[in-house]
């Protein structure tokens, strides 16, 4: 739990794993585009509300994520932690031996440092 919730604490953007996640993002889309049930969720997604947040694209590849390769995603990936990841955003359902107070005490105590809010504690 503890280095689960380091990662919104305190994520590093390492630039090799976010080089490695982009070539596995990439693998992943690509391995998609053969499978019918892949393509029938993208139709469905096309086919649904435009105005409606399911008919954005849920998946990119190393092209999207580069912008062709033009592109550092990093700055990206920063401006999206500092926007998205902070608790009023966040919920937690963790399954545990514990009663119900240990596993509240845990939780607390692990994600203590958790930003508040997205004006709290921005990266840069």
């Amino acid at each position: 739990l503890r280095r689960f919730a380091r990662f919104f604490v305190e994520p590093s953007f390492n630039p090799s794993s976010i080089e490695r996640e982009t070539m596995a993002v990439d693998s992943e889309y690509n391995m998609g585009l053969a499978e019918d049930s892949w393509r029938n969720f993208q139709l469905l997604k096309t086919s649904s509300n435009p105005a409606h947040p399911f008919r954005k694209m849920g998946c990119g590849n190393a092209a999207t994520l580069t912008r062709n390769g033009m592109d550092d995603p990093r700055p990206d990936l920063v401006r999206f932690w500092n926007d998205r990841y902070h608790a009023e955003n966040m919920r937690a359902a963790v399954i545990g031996r514990g009663t119900l107070d240990e596993l509240q005490a845990a939780v607390e105590e692990t994600f203590a440092d958790l930003r508040k809010d997205a004006g709290e504690g921005r990266l840069d």
